[in-house]
């Protein structure tokens, strides 16, 4: 492992608030984070006794759990702004991880309060769980006794301040699939569960994003394909150019292999311009591939020019598949290389 890559890998093990205090924020920010952990200690109450009661327990040992749970996660927790939920959710999210699931926050509703009361590092998490626990040891025999209606106007609201209706309003002028999967996740979080709705909106969101890749990522139009237009009529005989745009994915390999075989028009030298994509996978790689075969049972030479890092480590690994394909760092150097040997 190089030292960039181990450098990454303990950053992604060190505490959000020892990375905030390194650079300073605390002490710029403490009063707002102070503020932000009473107003949503406040709405953990409601939250915590609930789920205590819910769990057998009583209302004060609920307390005790997202008292215990708040300051480990925010301690310890890599965000600067999440709230960890009541300790279930909070051992959830170990065990979860343990057994290959990928961890979710447990209280979304106070980490949407954290934010919008003004937090802005671990310490507003620090502050909730040592609110709650005044509350606790100052109050805790009057808050067994609170009804749990008489919470429920600090709920509405909170709920109110999810919602962020302007951004709703701004998404339905969205195209029609942005509308669509926005009324079909927030239908599915008030009729059935949040769970399921985020489980069909990160689903099918991540299949509309592919589909929109692969609608703009391809072969460009022959004037695109050089800097200058003019530059096309100055090329030598027999010698092509292409640029391809946009990542080379599983989204796009059949189109762009298609799109590779129709271009080849015979030519000797193919130079394939690669400067904008920033990444390629395995099924754009055998793509590629396929098209580094037909060229060399054609006879034509195919040039790789302005690879960027990722496509260029990815296709290294592959390095024997792509024997037939030679490469130049810049686009001056893959003409010089046509040039050499379109006259051999």
């Amino acid at each position: 492992m190089t030292k960039p890559h181990l450098q990454s890998f303990w950053q992604a093990f060190t505490p959000k608030l020892l990375i905030v205090w390194r650079e300073g924020q605390l002490g710029r920010s403490w009063r707002r984070d102070a503020l932000a952990g009473l107003t949503f200690a406040i709405v953990a109450l409601p939250l915590a006794m609930a789920l205590g009661i819910a769990s057998g327990a009583s209302p004060n040992q609920g307390l005790v759990t997202a008292v215990v749970a708040g300051f480990l996660i925010s301690l310890l927790g890599g965000s600067r702004v999440q709230v960890g939920g009541p300790t279930g959710a909070f051992f959830a999210n170990i065990g979860s991880a343990i057994f290959g699931g990928m961890p979710a926050t447990g209280a979304i509703a106070r980490t949407a309060t954290n934010i919008r009361a003004g937090a802005r590092t671990p310490l507003a998490g620090i502050f909730h769980a040592g609110f709650l626990l005044i509350f606790l040891m100052v109050a805790g025999k009057l808050i067994a006794h609170v009804p749990m209606a008489a919470l429920a106007a600090i709920l509405l609201v909170v709920a109110w301040g999810m919602a962020e209706l302007d951004r709703f309003k701004s998404l339905l002028k969205m195209d029609a699939g942005e509308r669509a999967l926005l009324l079909l996740t927030f239908g599915l979080t008030v009729l059935v569960d949040l769970t399921v709705a985020i489980g069909v909106g990160v689903t099918l969101a991540s299949l509309l994003f592919l589909a929109r890749m692969s609608e703009t990522a391809g072969l460009m139009s022959e004037e695109l394909s050089m800097d200058d237009p003019a530059q096309r009529a100055s090329l030598p005989k027999g010698v092509e150019v292409f640029r391809f745009a946009g990542p080379m994915f599983f989204g796009v390999a059949r189109d762009m292999l298609d799109a590779l075989h129709h271009s080849g028009r015979q030519a000797k030298v193919i130079i394939l311009r690669m400067e904008q994509v920033p990444y390629i996978d395995s099924s754009g790689a055998r793509a590629l591939e396929a098209f580094v075969r037909q060229a060399g049972r054609e006879g034509t030479h195919l040039i790789l020019c302005n690879l960027r890092e990722q496509p260029s480590a990815f296709l290294a690994k592959l390095q024997p598949a792509f024997l037939g394909a030679e490469r130049a760092m810049t686009f001056q150097s893959a003409l010089d290389q046509a040039s050499r040997l379109n006259t051999t």
